[in-house]
Order: structure tokens, then sequence, then C-alpha cells
């Protein structure tokens, strides 16, 4: 290798660590790796924490406030008592609320979000260095679990480190935000996450819709109780109708429940036979769920989450009635066909007229007709959320005689006795001449 070679090798590297030197001396270290970096000294590096409300679709959302403890970790990795008394408060903790919010809904399940504001809005830093706090979500909100209200808290935490300079030139009055990093330590079913790196910008940044430093919990609301008169949540009712209809004959049925894509009731549900206010559930009725309760309210039928109960009979005037199914249950129901009988459903859910299923007659008829659709249950009782299924005979169609017919009957009838009358005198007149 020539002189030449060499001497333009070792300004190459001068040059490259003369870069380095500089890179390192004007940026601090960014120990937790991928930071996200200020755009520049006037828009400082911003961090939010982010919460997803989930629940089933057709519940609305309740109004519950959830806080998050923000805890000092170290400053420039000095966790004494001493430098963590210099480090500013980011909180100790943040609320957010939730109130009546639409949210998104996919595959069942209903998203609501919500998001701080900038965590170091108005904080003011004493120092240059690196601040290191610890996120997490406290375990209670001002809606207390029941059965009417069930939430699961997001068991994720998260590490945030802030990286503060001093704006150029250097001058330890003028501090901002230079970078921010933040790491799940655990996620929300507080299994190790690894140290993931997100994005804790507020609105997302350039990738994201809201920060990624996220908090996920679910709500589950029951509106029904234990009583089927006054508790019941989704009735499935039967009425027959048409001349000759036999309000007497037992119509057979299979029903389906399945629990909510979110949540933590998955049953099993109870459903009882109703004839007016009485419950009538028997073994001759209640098909493969029957279940014998010396209890009040009695007996009832028995559902597990996703599997069909069959052979339940419903005649004219009662209904099947489930009491403790709570928002976003999903179900079906299959009315087994009856010769002479037309079939047709009609359905009301959350309070919506869904419009009617019809079948030919003597035809099965499900509902819903198709795999693709999935009917939710909402907010309200029996009358918000509804299965009416309506069969009607074919009629009755006389054999004697009809009063249509009545005028050429009565002219068979002259046109016979004219005709009796005409041989009657025919041969009296003959017998006459004979004499």
């Amino acid at each position: 290798m020539t002189k030449k070679s060499n001497s333009m090798i070792k300004l190459m590297t001068t040059v490259l660590f003369a870069i380095v030197l500089f890179f390192s001396m004007s940026m601090p270290v960014f120990a937790a790796g991928d930071p996200v970096v200020a755009p520049d000294e006037d828009n400082p590096a911003e961090a939010a924490i982010t919460k997803k409300l989930e629940m089933p679709v057709n519940t609305i959302t309740p109004e519950v406030t959830f806080t998050f403890t923000i805890d000092k970790v170290d400053v420039d990795e000095d966790d004494s008592e001493e430098a963590l008394a210099t480090m500013p408060d980011l909180g100790p903790t943040k609320t957010l609320s939730f109130k009546g919010e639409a949210g998104t809904e996919s595959g069942g399940v209903k998203t609501v979000i919500q998001e701080t504001a900038d965590l170091f809005s108005g904080v003011e830093w004493p120092h240059a260095g690196v601040y290191t706090y610890h996120i997490k979500e406290n375990q209670t909100s001002t809606l207390a679990n029941s059965f009417e209200h069930q939430i699961s808290y997001s068991k994720a935490e998260y590490d945030l480190v802030v990286y503060v300079v001093a704006k150029d030139p250097p001058n330890e009055n003028e501090l901002y935000v230079y970078a921010v990093s933040a790491m799940r330590s655990k996620n929300d079913d507080s299994t190790d996450g690894n140290d993931e790196k997100v994005d804790p910008t507020p609105g997302g940044g350039d990738k994201y819709d809201y920060s990624q430093m996220i908090f996920t919990n679910t709500y589950l609301h029951n509106n029904g109780g234990t009583d089927p008169n006054n508790d019941d949540v989704l009735a499935i009712s039967k009425t027959v109708d048409g001349q000759g209809g036999n309000q007497s004959k037992p119509f057979d049925f299979s029903v389906t429940v399945t629990e909510p894509a979110v949540g933590s009731q998955a049953g099993p549900y109870k459903a009882y036979i109703m004839e007016g206010n009485n419950n009538i559930t028997t073994s001759a009725n209640g098909g493969t769920g029957y279940v014998e309760s010396a209890s009040a309210p009695g007996n009832y039928i028995s559902f597990t989450s996703g599997d069909a109960v069959t052979g339940i009979k419903l005649t004219h005037g009662q209904k099947l009635v489930f009491v403790d199914l709570p928002v976003g249950t999903s179900f079906a129901v299959t009315e087994t066909g009856t010769p002479d009988y037309t079939p047709k459903c009609k359905l009301t859910l959350n309070g919506a007229d869904m419009g009617t299923t019809n079948a030919v007659m003597g035809n099965s008829l499900s509902v819903p007709a198709s795999t693709d659709t999935t009917l939710y249950i909402g907010e309200g009782d029996s009358d918000d959320n509804s299965a009416a299924f309506l069969n009607t005979y074919k009629g009755i169609t006389p054999t004697g005689l009809g009063v249509d017919n009545l005028p050429f009957i009565v002219m068979i009838i002259i046109a016979a006795a004219a005709l009796t009358g005409y041989v009657v005198y025919k041969t009296r007149r003959n017998a006459t001449r004979s004499m």
C-alpha cells in the first residue's frame, strides 16, 4: 500500500472521528434507544397517555373516570432521594374521562379512545439531563364493579425517558424537551412487555392517530337480573294466526346465544318460558337445556355460550325470555317448519325495527337468515330486543255448497221441476186418451 493511500485512510478516519465526536458532544446519549426527537427547540418533543375503552357493540359508553400514577424513577441514573426531589412531577396522577361517546365498531366490539394533553405542558425542568418516569393505571375508577357494570383494568406499565437540553446557544435558563422515549415493560394482561419501544407523541405523530402509550380496559353492561317478569332483556315470542290455526299446537325452536366479543361474563345464561306472568318451563317444553329448580323463580333453561338448545316448544301467546344476557350478546333462532303454516319473524334490536324475515309455507325459518349476519342485543328490556315469530295457517276450504253457486242450483231445480211437471202432464193426458 502506498504512502498516499495510507495518508488518505488516516485523513478519512480523522474526519469520521471528528464527526462522531461532534454529535456525541452536541446531543444527549440515548440510553433507551429509538427516541422521538423534537423538530426544533421551538417545538419540543411531547408525550401523552392513551386510554382505549372496549365494550360490546350496542353498549352505551358509561360515565367513568380512570386515573394513572406517574412515579419518578431517576435523573441521570441517580435514584437517590435528593435526586428524585429535583425531578418535576408529571402528575403524580393523570385522569381520563368518558361519557356517552359513539366510538367505532368492528367485529362485535365498540372502541372509544381518549388521550391526555402533553404530559410536559407547563413543566419547569430544573436542569438539563435525562429524566425517567414510570407510568401505570390505578385499578379503580369512579364506576365500581357490580353485576350491572363490569370493568377490567389494564395492567400495562411504561417507562418514559425524557431528554432535556439547553437551547442554542446553551443557557440553563432556557431548556426544552429534546427527545422522549417510551418503553412498555408490561402488557395489558401483566405479561412481560419486553421493553417494546412505542411512540408516545400526542396525536400519534407521523404514523398513528394517537399516542401509542396505550392502556386498554374492557367494560360490560348487564341490564337484566333474575326476575323473568321484570328483568327480561331478550324475548322470543310465538303467535299463531289464520282461520283454522291451532293455538294449542306447540312449535319447535332451536336457540343459541353467544357471549359478547369482549367482557368477562360467559354464562351459563338463564331463560324461562312464560305465559303471561307465569313461568311454565317444564321438561316437556324446556328442550335440551331444561333445569329443575326448587327455588324461585323455579324451573329454567340453561344456555352455554355458543351451544344450541334444541327442542324448545312454544305455543300461541308464549315466549322465551332471557334475564341475564349482557349487552352485546349475539343470538340465533331456528323455528322448525310445520306443514300448512307460513312463518315470519319481526326483529327488534337495541330499540330499532330490523324488519321482517319470511319463509315459504311448511319451511323452517332462521334468524339471522345468513351466516354473514350477527344479531347483537342492545340496551333496554325485551321490548327493545325481541324476535316475534308469527305462523299463519293456510286457512280452511269448505267442501259443502257455497252461496256463490246458489243461482245455478236454483235454475237447475226449476228446470228439473218443469221437466217433472211436463212428464206428469203428458202421462196423465195419455192416460185420459186411452180411456
